[in-house]
């Protein structure tokens, strides 16, 4: 069994219990709500989207996605907050992942963190492609405020060949060494210039604190690579991201919450995963995964 079909299937396993919502999944602590909709079989040749709404009264903190495939089968398009076209016109009502598939077996598993806290959501737009030049966005939070995740989207059909990546929170140079000042993402389109947009999620936490976690890990030419970062003690996941780098295409796939299968409490809160593939022919990849982690 690979590595990546393992971890959809624990993320499954523990959360069997979860309560049942409108074809998802919810599991909540004190402070935040995981919501789950998958794992959806996506079809072979299409882009597969799904979306993980956030509860009624609820803004979403983080959110991602987890793509059951082998090397190759499937590329990631959006991994981003979406606007459910309420009256707020923000991008806080759950979170949407799509998937350029190859192969009917793929499947996709789209998480939502969820809060009553209202966090502000900056935005960016910027032009990528055509070509194998992937290109970046950076969005920093307003002064107060830290990143609790971030998302991006390509305005692409399956036919522009779009990727992702990276989207993952920064660190802006300031006083403290962490990446807490906003979110940045990577990606580009072979076949035709069109539009990526994407956003930082920035949250005041007030009393609250936040740990930022990263993990790296490498892959040989031509396969997967996947790390994993837990968050300390008795914290909980409200959002994380994934950065690849790579002399050739490196593609993420996989950046999502996980449940510790010898935590007791059946909620994806306890790190964030991350995958990508590795197309070099004969260098190393390298993946980093960010959890971010709340008191």
């Amino acid at each position: 069994m690979s590595g990546r079909r393992h971890l959809v299937w624990t993320c499954i396993a523990v959360l069997a219990f979860a309560i049942a919502m409108v074809g998802a999944s919810a599991t909540a602590n004190a402070a935040l709500t995981y919501v789950r909709n998958g794992p959806d079989h996506i079809a072979a040749g299409q882009l597969g989207s799904r979306r993980a709404p956030c509860p009624a009264r609820m803004h979403v903190l983080g959110g991602g996605q987890f793509v059951s495939s082998a090397f190759g089968d499937a590329v990631l398009n959006a991994s981003t907050p979406y606007d459910s076209k309420d009256l707020n016109q923000r991008p806080d009502d759950g979170w949407k992942s799509t998937v350029r598939n190859f192969n009917a077996n793929n499947t996709l598993t789209v998480f939502a963190i969820c809060s009553r806290r209202t966090p502000s959501y900056p935005g960016k737009t910027i032009s990528v492609g055509p070509g194998r030049t992937a290109k970046t966005a950076r969005r920093a939070c307003p002064r107060g405020r830290l990143v609790t995740g971030g998302g991006v989207q390509l305005h692409a059909n399956f036919a522009d060949s779009g990727w992702i990546d990276s989207s993952a929170p920064f660190d802006s140079s300031d006083v403290n060494p962490r990446a807490d000042d906003g979110w940045r993402a990577t990606g580009g389109v072979e076949e035709r210039k069109v539009h990526m947009t994407m956003h930082a999620i920035c949250t005041d936490l007030g009393r609250q604190r936040a740990r930022y976690v990263t993990a790296k890990a490498s892959a040989l030419p031509m396969t997967s690579g996947e790390a994993s970062a837990s968050c300390p003690g008795d914290t909980h996941v409200t959002g994380g991201g994934v950065d690849t780098d790579g002399v050739a295409f490196h593609p993420m796939t996989i950046s999502s919450p996980f449940d510790d299968p010898t935590d007791p409490k059946p909620r994806p809160d306890d790190g964030w995963q991350g995958e990508f593939d590795n197309y070099s022919n004969s260098d190393t990849g390298v993946i980093t995964t960010y959890a971010i982690c709340l008191t």
